[in-house]
């Protein structure tokens, strides 16, 4: 055995690493807003979401505007004035 096998494998700068990261982040901010979906509760709350929203069973799941998974009550969301918000905002 010789001293090359001790050594750690070469890693590049940590520069390096960062740059496909920050590439990726500079697209996201130069590409704009997109349109978001929205719920919208029987009481006429509308809760934007980020991504589409899905019904799951008895409940409809969603991940909100701040990136946290969340769900609702079926009954609690009305889903046709929930497609047409969603479908009004995607409008240009």
């Amino acid at each position: 055995m010789n001293d090359l096998d001790d050594r750690e494998p070469h890693r590049p700068p940590p520069r390096r690493r960062r740059a496909p990261a920050l590439a990726l982040i500079l697209a996201a901010a130069l590409a704009g807003p997109t349109a978001a979906d929205y719920l919208v509760t029987r009481g006429g709350e509308r809760i934007e979401t980020r991504g589409p929203w899905t019904v799951k069973g008895r409940m409809v799941i969603f991940t909100d505007a701040r990136g946290t998974l969340s769900s609702l009550r079926l009954e609690e969301v009305d889903l046709a004035a929930s497609e047409e918000a969603t479908r009004a905002a995607r409008l240009p």
